[in-house]
């Protein structure tokens, strides 16, 4: 009986050290979250500077939670693709490809890159992110758009 005690003793560190670091409050400030909502309210408003200044904001602000961060890339591609700035796009969504961990949004905004190449006249850069798209195991529908583009492209080409 002595014996099996230090053994459970360095159980309960090892499933301590397993645990992931928990946040010390109940639940996550929503303070970040809510600048994200209202970046999107600026931008769905047309007020471009403000949500400019927002981004930017988020972006030198240090300790931004990680699903933060994920979202902020998209909304700064949201923010440009309004603006009609289709090239200025291109790089915050490679960043919300690279920062995001679904496969569904990952294929999105994958899609998304190969309409701007390809409205942009550059085929082969746009079949390249049509294939990329298919990796991520899109839903059907965009599956089926991808593959159709992929053909037009191929055709064109």
């Amino acid at each position: 009986a002595i014996a099996d005690k230090p053994e459970k003793k360095k159980e309960e560190k090892k499933n301590e050290k397993d645990k992931p670091e928990k946040y010390f409050l109940k639940r996550k400030p929503a303070y970040q979250e809510g600048l994200l909502w209202l970046c999107r309210t600026y931008i769905e408003r047309q007020k471009f500077d403000e949500a400019l200044s927002v981004i930017n904001k988020l972006k030198t602000t240090p300790r931004v939670f990680p699903y933060v961060l994920q979202q902020l890339a998209s909304v700064e591609a949201y923010y440009f693709l309004k603006q009609k700035k289709y090239e200025a796009a291109i790089e915050p969504l490679e960043n919300a490809i690279n920062l995001s961990d679904n496969g569904n949004d990952k294929a999105r905004y994958s899609y998304i890159i190969a309409q701007i190449h390809q409205m942009k006249g550059n085929q082969a850069d746009a079949l390249t992110s049509y294939q990329r798209s298919l990796k991520f195991r899109p839903p059907y529908e965009m599956e089926f758009n991808a593959k159709l583009n992929i053909a037009l492209n191929s055709y064109r080409s």
